[in-house]
């Protein structure tokens, strides 16, 4: 859940947690097709780190706790 207040984003521990896996799903799909060994270790050691992330998230979301990120919204220009 996002909450805008004025020119603030308020963001659920439940949408990190959601993000972080679609991005250690991007680094494991990567890892896939990527020809260097090494760079295949690295991406499959991100995915694994974008785990632990969202899984964190999830266990203080568990824990009942409410949104506490805020990140400022850019201004748009004409």
């Amino acid at each position: 859940m996002r909450i805008i207040q004025g020119d603030m984003v308020a963001i659920s521990k439940a949408d990190k947690a959601d993000e972080y896996v679609r991005y250690a799903d991007h680094c494991t799909k990567t890892a896939r097709i990527i020809p260097e060994r090494e760079s295949r270790i690295l991406h499959r050691e991100m995915a694994a780190e974008w785990i632990k992330l969202a899984q964190g998230m999830v266990k203080h979301a568990a824990l009942g706790a409410q949104p506490t990120r805020r990140a400022k919204l850019g201004k748009v220009r004409s």
